[in-house]
């Protein structure tokens, strides 16, 4: 059944509620590389670590080394960033925002190796805006700026286990920082890691228990609570969180997370990473994941309780600068799949879509080249192409909508000398719905990052 123009606005705002400005999550922080190795998985994500960059003030470093190490390894980063967005979307809305701030993170050095504190502040501050309902999603609503104190924690380790207290940014499966935007996104509450335990079965064991009391989307600057952010305007819920991966070898990865919001969401999410070396230089790399989900026993977000899943796979293979992946999903017609606190951890994430609708199967197809090959050193380019079928919106009794998205990224990361690290992204996106009366939607996103290691 095709909808009528009546039903057009709710349908696409229905199937572009969680949608909207989603980004792959494995693109958001580097360029995306040209070798399997670098795509990366929501698992592989959600224990990595972040190398500290090298100060551009050695001698203020030197001299710093004179006091304890909660002086003398203390850090300072400045990550600036300008933005401009031109976009239209399928209900012909248009928007413009050139924007500029990011964060200034300070770090202590750790206390006997048992304390450290940290603090970010997070700004996004208008150039040039026409977008009073913040459909970029770069300013407030009404294209104001915003300050906030974004990360504000306390780090405690104790015998290979370590907890975060308040605010802090994540990074795991369906929580984390959506990072596509001006700002990530960052939570309040508590997490406790355990580091990394070899284990005779699984050679080695990571985990993860949490209690997130609000969060703070990405272009907001005040927190809301877990329940409030799923959409259940009402709730005061918190979520509780865990998760446990390990690698049974080097090459394999697997893990399993959950995400209980009480009465409100409850996310469950199982994936597995394999990775090969062939001869000849060839890599190869598969990936697979499952996602259930429920309406955490409750009926706060929708007045029923419901239940859905989505599940899928990604092949890769590259060789000599070369890359690249398809991808399929396929999701159950009961419902949606959610992903209101972070990018979804779908392989068909794209910067328009998540092919995560009711009912709706869907495949991709990507490409990545690195131009040094080329001559143009420190330079890589990417294109996806996804298309979904069949995706339906339960409310309105609409089913059969078909979609299609186009991403290209041209990326430029200097590579060496006094600015290097600055990054050049330019990426554009176009999207298509199958219904009556839509236009075709565009984005146009030119960033410019750098990450400036004051001390």
């Amino acid at each position: 059944m095709r909808p009528t123009r009546a039903v057009v606005a709710a349908i696409v705002l229905a199937l572009c509620a969680a949608q909207a400005g989603a980004d792959e999550a494995a693109f958001e922080d580097a360029p995306v590389g040209t070798s399997v190795e670098d795509l990366k998985s929501p698992l592989e994500r959600a224990i990595a670590e972040r190398e500290r960059e090298e100060t551009l003030f050695p001698g203020l470093k030197r001299l710093l080394q004179r006091f304890p190490p909660v002086i003398a390894d203390s850090a300072v980063i400045a990550r600036m960033r300008t933005y401009a967005l031109p976009l239209r979307n399928s209900l012909d809305e248009t928007a413009y925002a050139w924007t500029i701030g990011g964060k200034l993170a300070l770090r202590s050095g750790w206390i006997k190796e048992t304390v450290q504190a940290g603090i970010g502040i997070y700004g996004s501050y208008p150039l040039v805006e026409d977008d009073p309902q913040a459909l970029t999603q770069l300013l407030r609503p009404g294209g104001t700026s915003y300050t906030i104190v974004g990360e504000g924690f306390l780090k405690l380790r104790w015998k290979g286990v370590e907890g975060t207290i308040w605010r802090q940014e994540l990074d795991l499966p369906y929580v984390n920082g959506s990072d596509s935007r001006m700002t990530p996104n960052s939570f309040e509450g508590v997490i406790v890691r355990g580091e990394r335990v070899d284990l005779t079965v699984t050679g080695t064991l990571d985990w993860t228990l949490g209690w997130l009391r609000r969060m703070r989307p990405r272009f907001a600057d005040d927190f809301v609570s877990m329940g409030a952010q799923a959409g259940a305007l009402d709730s005061d819920a918190p979520m509780y969180l865990i998760g446990v991966q390990g690698r049974p070898t080097d090459s394999l990865l697997i893990g399993f997370y959950n995400y209980l919001v009480p009465e409100v969401l409850n996310t469950a999410y199982v994936s597995a990473d394999w990775l090969y070396e062939l001869p000849d230089d060839w890599g190869f790399r598969t990936q697979w994941q499952f996602t259930h989900q429920n309406s955490g026993w409750g009926d706060e977000l929708t007045g029923k309780e419901f239940r859905t899943w989505t599940g899928g796979g990604r092949f890769g293979l590259s060789r000599g600068g070369l890359m690249g992946w398809i991808g399929f999903s396929m999701t159950n017609d009961g419902e949606e799949v959610r992903s209101p606190y972070g990018t979804s951890a779908g392989f068909l994430s794209m910067m328009l879509s998540d092919f995560n609708s009711a009912g709706e199967t869907a495949a991709i197809l990507g490409l990545a080249y690195d131009l040094s090959r080329v001559g143009l050193e420190g330079a890589s380019a990417f294109m996806q192409l996804g298309m979904g079928r069949g995706a339906k919106d339960v409310a309105l009794g609409v089913s059969g909508v078909n979609e299609w998205e186009l991403d290209l990224t041209f990326d430029y990361k200097i590579p060496s000398g006094r600015v290097k690290g600055l990054w050049f992204r330019a990426r554009g996106a176009v999207r298509e719905l199958d219904a009556p009366g839509l236009k075709l939607g565009y984005q146009v996103r030119l960033i410019i990052n750098y990450d400036l290691p004051v001390l």
